[in-house]
């Protein structure tokens, strides 16, 4: 195929909900649905079996919960899909904030009996500021939920976006049937498989069916079809312009545990999705010779890419760390030598894997909108731009204010190599930032992270990865502010008792704070000095408890 049909075959997207909306089981069913697995909650991959495929670090699958980003590659019908599944828990937002930076669309998931919850308007804000298409799913289904005009309202009402319902449920709870399709005008019902571990059996009917009526109860089958003559009363044709731009949203209901309405969903939205779009361009960096060229196509034969994840000991017999690429135009190829434009630096990427979970194998090829896994020795950061030919440097990845910060120690002395390894390991990889005491040796790093429970995935990491017993003492502080002016005057600052002096990774100047009142105090103390907020270049919604 040409380059173009290559881009056109790619789909690259990212699912997001409120924790325990069902999010990792939703991504289970679309891998079994997809032919990547065989039974939900198993992989098999280079003959071998592996429990539970997204959530890969041991402690997930003790929480029950996603705490980082995975990357789930598989081939369906022609296409290439790139599954982006993404921490649902807040503390892990900033992970999930650069996971949505490499996806061209999102699936937005929703509790069928909670509606918009918290953490869902937080998600929701970041696919708005980057107009991301979005993809609804209304998920538990065969729980007790709620009414399914209700659940729309709420789309529109809470999050601001329009609604546009493809599919429309028959009954909920134990109530729940099948979902009817209004594009193809036939009813899917379905057959509970055991545990959910397979395909449900399906069948299609027409709506109309006497057998319809004799299978759920007198309220389920009038509010079927009374919400039925709703929507097809109001005449609206779904706009996917519209969509494009993120003005409204294809609601989809089904339940991802029983498998009900789950390859329905996975065809349409396939067929729905944009393939790769084109990248905008850092505005102040544009490729010489095109300065009114603000984007790159992702068709354009030149190769591009960013790094938007970097992580280490994804499955213990490698021990490397992976730096995450978004391929953004052009063909990867393996050994190709490309421009690193953060380091000035070429470099050649011989290690190329393609990524499922935990699993890789090596790749010798990847187009437009596919997210290849490159060993890291330490020549990529987070944010960097990759090419070859013309200069191209995407905007960089911003990076929340901490507000959290805890001293951590090694208890074992004898250890501390490993122990400072595994620090600049969790700091290279966006999980932390590492600040110590100002002027002193650098023995106890202080980290600073946006949710708490950042904290124990570090300690719990420390252990399992590098060996290294720690303890972790939380501190005051609630904020972080950079100094800016001269250098001698940073260090002689003068700071309330309830503040700290720190400095970064790289040696410049941070005071810790434990209110804005203490900020404002200080500035009045050190005129001469400014005391910044990190920049994060997020919706407010999104940083914000």
């Amino acid at each position: 195929m040409s380059l173009t049909d290559e881009v056109r075959k790619r789909r690259t997207f990212a699912i997001i909900s409120h924790p325990d909306a069902g999010k990792t089981t939703l991504t289970e069913k679309l891998l079994l649905y997809g032919g990547a697995i065989h039974v939900a909650g198993q992989v098999s991959a280079r003959k071998r079996q592996r429990a539970v495929t997204s959530d890969w670090m041991e402690l997930e699958r003790e929480r029950g919960i996603s705490i980082t980003s995975t990357v789930l590659q598989f081939p369906y019908n022609g296409y290439t899909i790139n599954l982006l599944d993404t921490p649902g828990h807040q503390d892990f937002g900033e992970d999930t904030y650069r996971t949505l930076l490499a996806a061209d669309a999102a699936v937005m998931l929703i509790d069928a009996a909670k509606g918009v919850e918290p953490q869902t308007k937080k998600l929701f804000a970041i696919c708005r500021e980057r107009k991301i298409p979005l993809f609804t799913f209304i998920n538990k289904m065969d729980r007790p939920s709620r009414d399914p005009l209700e659940l729309l309202d709420e789309l529109e009402n809470v999050l601001g976006i329009g609604s546009f319902p493809m599919n429309w449920p028959l009954g909920s709870g134990e109530n729940f049937k099948g979902v009817y399709d209004r594009q193809a005008h036939t009813l899917h019902l379905f057959e509970r498989s055991a545990h959910g571990a397979s395909k449900a059996s399906v069948q299609t009917t027409d709506p109309r069916d006497p057998q319809i009526r004799g299978m759920v109860d007198d309220y389920t089958y009038a509010q079927f079809v009374d919400g039925l003559e709703l929507l097809e009363g109001a005449g609206e044709a779904f706009d996917r312009d519209a969509m494009m731009r993120g003005e409204i949203t294809p609601v989809f209901f089904g339940s991802a545990v029983t498998n009900f309405g789950v390859q329905l969903f996975l065809d349409e939205f396939i067929a729905m999705s944009p393939p790769p779009v084109p990248r905008a361009l850092r505005p102040s960096r544009l490729p010489s010779g095109a300065p009114q060229d603000d984007k790159v196509a992702p068709d354009d034969p030149q190769f591009s890419g960013f790094v938007f994840k970097i992580q280490a000991n994804m499955d213990p017999r490698h021990r490397d760390r992976i730096a995450f690429i978004r391929v953004c135009s052009g063909k990867f190829e393996r050994d190709m030598v490309v421009h690193n434009e953060r380091s000035g630096k070429d470099v050649r990427l011989s290690r190329a894997v393609k990524l499922f979970a935990d699993e890789r194998e090596s790749v010798e090829a990847a187009f437009a909108g596919d997210v290849v896994g490159l060993a890291n020795p330490g020549a990529f950061a987070i944010g960097d731009t990759l090419y070859d030919g013309a200069k191209v440097s995407f905007p960089p990845i911003p990076t929340f204010a901490p507000e959290h910060f805890a001293l951590v120690r090694s208890i074992d002395t004898s250890s501390y190599k490993s122990f400072g390894k595994g620090i600049a390991q969790l700091r290279e990889e966006g999980a932390v930032q590492v600040f110590y005491p100002f002027d002193s040796p650098r023995t106890e790093p202080i980290l600073a992270v946006v949710g708490q429970l950042q904290f124990e995935v570090a300690k719990y990491r420390l252990e399992s990865e590098y060996g290294v017993k720690t303890v972790v003492s939380t501190m005051p502080y609630t904020l972080a502010r950079r100094i800016e002016g001269d250098p001698d005057l940073a260090a002689r600052a003068q700071l309330p008792s309830n503040a700290k002096l720190v400095e970064d990774w790289d040696g410049k100047p941070i005071a810790l704070f434990e209110s804005e009142w203490s900020v404002r105090l200080t500035q009045e103390w050190n005129p001469k000095l400014v005391f910044a907020p990190f920049v994060a270049e997020v919706p407010q919604e999104v940083v914000s408890s």
